[in-house]
């Protein structure tokens, strides 16, 4: 017999089962609602009992995800509705795998217009109950239940384990365990600490006073610049304490008061800590040359946010890719078309190439000089500079792998192949497949000849 979701579907009597849920328990340590409901599957053919056996390993499991999810009424019969779950565990417990927990879901029901509270209480994941523990005519009456009986469950944990528990040890296995320990450790220094140092964002459970510490907050800024988003309003406009905290982290800049971004000491110090922190200035300041100069020195990526002004400034782009090579993306187009710029940009990053200017792409003796210093810049060389066999055979001269950019028929000149693979083995994997063996064997034998060169040096 098969016995699947549909077949049971078909078999179930609503109202015997909906007669069932209204039998309320305070306790379970078996699925009850699950028994229940294959009793009022069965028919005079098979009984509950024995439909349990014929449910397939596969149709159960599903069952069973659904019984954790409070899917499972929903699932057999579209009179339930799942209204909201609320998940409690015993996350104190000494061992992991004895945690106990419990979820109440609320659960409504069409026919009759009542609202369940249906619990699935496990403890070590085995001997699990699944049972309806309370009904309510009305839903906000069902919804307070289960948060306050959350609350209840917590303080049960807290009476009954808080002289031994160790916060130390809990906060350092899950940071964010933090938030429900007892509050008597939301001022504790070294709690708060010890659980920060694994999530940062946990100061927003730490009690007031400890937020508004300048010392504990410039101690913990270290871990996390975001920490400063859950310290006080008032440190926040505190221009001495922003100055010493953006000084450590520029980009804790972007939780400072709006009033402080538009100070330019504060801005600059920022900036000289992190270039890219500019983002979070106000746009005045992003117009301002000497701020600007400080943020690409620190970082030439930051070129990118300032004002567009300032990205035809010669000097401030020649500063970005001095050490940032393709911030030259962000430059003005007239400073992509400057060789003295592209040429230093280059020198940072072969990759820069791909953001100069296209006429300087096909410029000969431009790029014979950019090769010299990064060979694999010519991948972003136009193509009839790919085909220059003297361009080409520099490039290779610097870095064996440019043979990968060259034009196909490079690739399958001997020549230009066995110089590549001679300045780096690697290349022969882009020489042609036509000359790749015989290439490979010219590279044996130079291999051979020098070592019988160098034997004789040794033996004379």
């Amino acid at each position: 017999m098969k016995i699947d979701l549909k077949y049971l579907k078909k078999n179930l009597d609503l109202n015997k089962f909906i007669k069932a849920l209204n039998k309320t328990h305070n306790w379970g340590n078996d699925k009850d609602l699950y028994y229940i409901y294959l009793e009022s599957c069965s028919t005079s053919e098979i009984s509950g009992d024995a439909l349990s056996d014929y449910i397939s390993t596969k149709l159960y499991n599903i069952f069973d995800d659904s019984f954790f999810s409070g899917r499972f009424l929903p699932l057999i019969s579209k009179n339930f509705k799942l209204i909201k779950t609320n998940f409690v565990s015993d996350t104190f417990d000494e061992y992991e795998e004895k945690r106990e927990h419990w979820i109440h879901q609320v659960v409504s029901s069409k026919i009759n217009k009542i609202f369940y509270v249906i619990v699935y209480q496990g403890y070590d994941y085995t001997n699990d109950g699944y049972y309806v523990h309370k009904k309510f005519t009305e839903k906000e009456k069902a919804l307070d239940y289960i948060k306050n009986r959350k609350k209840e469950i917590w303080q049960r944990y807290y009476k009954n384990r808080d002289k031994n528990l160790d916060p130390l040890r809990i906060v350092f296995e899950n940071g964010t365990k933090f938030k429900s320990l007892p509050d008597r450790y939301k001022k504790d220094k070294k709690v708060i600490y010890a659980a920060m140092a694994r999530d940062p964002k946990v100061l927003k459970y730490a009690d007031e006073s400890i937020k508004k510490d300048k010392a504990f907050i410039l101690e913990v800024i270290k871990l996390s610049p975001s920490v400063l988003k859950y310290a006080d309003s008032s440190l926040k406009k505190d221009k001495l304490f922003i100055q010493e905290v953006v000084r450590q982290d520029g980009s804790a800049l972007e939780y400072v008061h709006p009033i402080l971004k538009k100070d330019k000491s504060i801005v600059l110090a920022a900036v000289k800590s992190k270039g890219w922190s500019i983002l979070y200035a106000d746009k005045s300041l992003t117009k301002d040359k000497l701020v600007v100069m400080e943020a690409v020195k620190s970082d030439g990526g930051s070129l990118e946010y300032v004002d567009e002004s300032l990205k035809k400034n010669k000097s401030v782009v020649l500063e970005a890719v001095k050490s940032y090579g393709t911030a030259l993306e962000d430059a003005h187009e007239s400073l992509k078309k400057d060789k003295s710029v592209v040429l230093v940009a280059v020198k940072a990053d072969a990759d820069a190439l791909e953001f100069a200017h296209k006429s300087l792409k096909k410029d000969k003796l431009f790029i014979s000089k950019l090769v010299k210093y990064w060979g694999t810049a010519l991948e972003f060389a136009d193509e009839s500079i790919k085909k220059n066999k003297l361009i080409v055979l520099q490039a290779i001269k610097q870095d064996g792998l440019a043979l990968e950019f060259a034009d196909n028929k490079l690739k399958k000149d001997h020549f230009v192949a066995l110089a590549a693979v001679k300045q780096n083995r690697g290349a022969l994997k882009f020489v042609d497949e036509s000359i790749r063996k015989d290439i490979e064997g010219k590279l044996q034998d130079s291999f051979i000849r020098q070592a019988a060169i160098n034997r004789n040096k040794f033996s004379t």
